[in-house]
C-alpha cells in the first residue's frame, strides 16, 4: 500500500528543484522523469498546475506513513 501526497505552492518547479537537492542529501533521489527512489523509498511525481503530487509506493518499514507525509509536506511547502 501507497500513499499519495498533494502539496499547492505558487513555484512548484522551483520547489521541486530544492526538494530534490534536500532528497539527494537524505540519500533519495528524484529524476526529472518522474521518479523518486533511494533508501528504501520508491515512487513517482507529477507536477500539474500549481500542485505537485508524490506517490510513494514502498518506503522503509521502520518509518510511519504519517512521518513520510510529514517530511515530504515540510521540504516541499
Amino acid at each position: 500500500m501507497g500513499r499519495k501526497i498533494t502539496v499547492e505552492c505558487s513555484a512548484p518547479s522551483k520547489k521541486l528543484a530544492e526538494a530534490k537537492k534536500i532528497a539527494a542529501e537524505k540519500g533519495v533521489t528524484i529524476e526529472d522523469d518522474g521518479s523518486v527512489h533511494g533508501m528504501g523509498f520508491k515512487g513517482s511525481y507529477e507536477i500539474k498546475g500549481k500542485k505537485i503530487t508524490m506517490d510513494i509506493t514502498n518506503k522503509p518499514f521502520f518509518l510511519s506513513w504519517d512521518k513520510v507525509e510529514s517530511e515530504i509536506r515540510k521540504f516541499l511547502s
